[in-house]
Parts: structure tokens; sequence; C-alpha cells
């Protein structure tokens, strides 16, 4: 019977705490669990991946016989739906550190909101099946390139008004230092 515990501050401990937690690891987002957490259109292809570098240990070693089943779930209910049997796409030591697997959901072509689930794993983020759903990168990504144009003056409506500006010189000049360069 242990009694007076005392830990490196100098707490005394009379009786010895009790703790309890409850895991589930639908909850549970991993890095072993891979999506893409932009989407997929639904006539798509569709993989997530598992895998997993674990420092000095070295890859999450599974075989082909011990990857479970993945799982695709809704994501508002948690219901399976659809599942498949996880295929080995090799173990990349050099770059990533991981022994990878492919689960190919392609045949899955529902539109909504989901995540990749794998038993005893985790789960990945959130993503959308939709024919939309790249819509919002494309957007972002020439927005932020038409921002940064470096001569164009950039005015209302096609820009919100904290970005308005004029348009910079359209001559440009070299630094003296660099007169001796093969590309002057």
């Amino acid at each position: 019977n242990v009694s007076n515990i005392q830990d490196l501050s100098h707490n005394n401990f009379v009786s010895p705490y009790v703790y309890t937690f409850t895991y589930n690891d639908l909850d549970n987002i991993t890095g072993t669990v891979k999506a893409n957490q932009v989407g997929y259109q639904p006539d798509g292809f569709k993989y997530a991946y598992i895998g997993n570098y674990l420092g000095g240990a070295g890859y999450l070693d599974l075989s082909n016989s011990d990857v479970p089943t993945f799982q695709i779930r809704n994501a508002a209910t948690d219901a399976v739906v659809y599942s498949g049997v996880p295929t080995l796409r090799g173990t990349d030591v050099r770059l990533s550190g991981e022994k990878v697997f492919d689960c190919n959901f392609t045949a899955f072509q529902t539109p909504g909101s989901y995540y990749v689930y794998v038993p005893n794993m985790g789960r990945s983020y959130d993503f959308d099946i939709n024919l939309a759903v790249y819509d919002s990168v494309y957007w972002t990504a020439l927005r932020g390139l038409y921002y940064q144009r470096h001569s164009q003056s950039l005015t209302t409506p096609f820009v919100p008004a904290e970005y308005v500006r004029d348009g910079c010189p359209t001559t440009a000049t070299i630094d003296i230092s660099h007169t001796s360069s093969s590309l002057y």
C-alpha cells in the first residue's frame, strides 16, 4: 500500500488519483490515414493512403495481411458508405520514410462530405466529393496571381476595396552591380 506520494514539485498525494478517459479512434485524426483535404470529383480517381514514419522506430510496419479494411464514412452521420482493402503501394525509406498502402475508392461516386477511417489507426480529415470541388482552389490561385501582377492597376469591382492600387512602373532598371552578368 503506497501513501504520501510526493512529486518533484513537493506536492503530496495522500491517496492515488484515478483518471478515466474514453478513446474513440473515430475521433482521432492522425497522420497515418491521409486523404485529399480539398476533395474529389465524383467521376475522378479517388485514393487515400495509409502510412506513417515513426521517427527512430522507422516506418509503421504493416504486412499485407495486417492491413485492416478502410472505410469511407459520411462526415455528418459516421455511417459507412464504402469499404475496401488497401494494397501495398511501396516502401519509401528515402523520402517519406513510410511504407504506403493505397485505399482506392474511385468506384464510390456519391456527392457529399466524407472521411476515411481505418479501424485502430484513426481517420482522415473530412473531404468533399462533388463536381465543383476544385472551384475554390482555382478561384483562390487565380485571384492570388491577379493580385500580384506587377504593372497592373487593381480596381473594383475586380478586387475588394482593400486591394485597390495603382500599377507599378512598366520599365525595369538593372542595378549596376548586375551589369557584368551574362544575362545583361
